[in-house]
């Protein structure tokens, strides 16, 4: 009786084990930050729901900077967007936000400012990230857009 017990619950366990195996397999540990690399091809996803018009790409600027540009509604909450800027190396620098210049309880086009401060880069290029507003904290709402930048030292 003990074996036969035995040889019904084996097969339910190799099955298992062999299903965790496989799920650990395809589990892809996240990049860090330094890790990550924009390509082009990555550059302005959201061409569609931002639109950056000061500053440019690789443009040159210094602290305290303006932030001008404009952005679907829904990129905004409570008519503000975080948005940060670091180091070519990933390492924070700053974080500010942009502010809806308009009615923002819309899906169309709405133009906003912010103003940027930032102490003296250790490097000669960063990266201005726009986020998107995420009350929810939740990733799946997570959007972001980011421009390479370049500093006057």
């Amino acid at each position: 009786m003990k074996n036969l017990i035995f040889l019904l619950i084996l097969p339910l366990f190799l099955n298992s084990c062999k299903y965790n195996s496989q799920e650990s397999k395809t589990e892809d540990p996240l990049p860090t930050a330094a890790e990550v690399k924009l390509n082009s091809a990555e550059k302005h996803r959201f061409t569609d729901l931002l639109k950056v018009k000061t500053p440019q790409e690789n443009q040159s600027f210094s602290s305290p900077t303006t932030l001008e540009g404009e952005a679907r509604g829904y990129w905004f909450f409570e008519a503000d967007a975080p948005v940060e800027l670091v180091n070519e190396n990933f390492e924070p620098m700053a974080k500010s936000y942009i502010s809806a210049q308009g009615e923002w309880m819309t899906d169309d086009w709405v133009p906003f400012e912010g103003t940027l401060e930032f102490p003296t880069p250790s490097t000669q290029k960063g990266y201005l990230i726009f986020h998107r507003a995420n009350p929810s904290g939740l990733e799946e709402n997570a959007m972001s857009d980011t421009l390479e930048v370049s500093f006057k030292i």
